[in-house]
């Protein structure tokens, strides 16, 4: 008897069978979106924007370790470009409150990276800084062990 050739599709429920035209296109405009905000490219990101819903693409979906677009604008490096993104993915309604797979939302994710104005803003759109990681981590200790005193005085102010 042959072995069986088993096809996995991302983001999908089909793992046997291969993926549909319209399947691909949705994968293809997540990915694009995800390039994009990872390349700090604003005409790509506001082009992938502008294609994800024409793909039935999710704003929210998972990328590798669990993170979503939210969680790869929050940690971008240049806090500027970093603000901007966040603030054109929620208004395109991204998740704040996603979690990846170490149960670490946006929040804790630019509070990683050290991101206080994107912590500033996320706060003031409503995230929940008592949110803990799957090893019980909170934004604060989060901002804390990183050494960004920024964060800490942004996130304590919230209290």
């Amino acid at each position: 008897m042959a072995a069986e050739k088993h096809q996995v599709k991302f983001n999908s429920t089909w793992a046997n069978e291969p993926p549909s035209e319209a399947e691909k296109a949705k994968v293809k405009s997540e990915r694009s979106l995800m390039r994009a905000v990872l390349a700090a490219d604003k005409i790509a990101v506001e082009a992938a924007l502008e294609e994800l819903p024409r793909n039935g693409g999710d704003i929210n979906a998972e990328g590798s370790g669990g993170c979503t677009v939210l969680h790869a604008a929050a940690s971008l490096p240049d806090e500027e470009t970093s603000l901007f993104f966040c603030g054109l993915l929620l208004d395109h309604d991204a998740d704040i409150e996603a979690e990846n797979s170490l149960n670490f939302t946006p929040l804790m994710t630019a509070c990683l990276a050290g991101n206080s104005k994107v912590v500033s803003f996320f706060l003031e759109k409503g995230a929940n800084p008592n949110v803990s990681s799957r090893k019980g981590q909170m934004p604060l200790a989060i901002a804390e062990e990183a050494g960004h005193q920024a964060v800490i005085e942004v996130l304590q102010a919230a209290f």
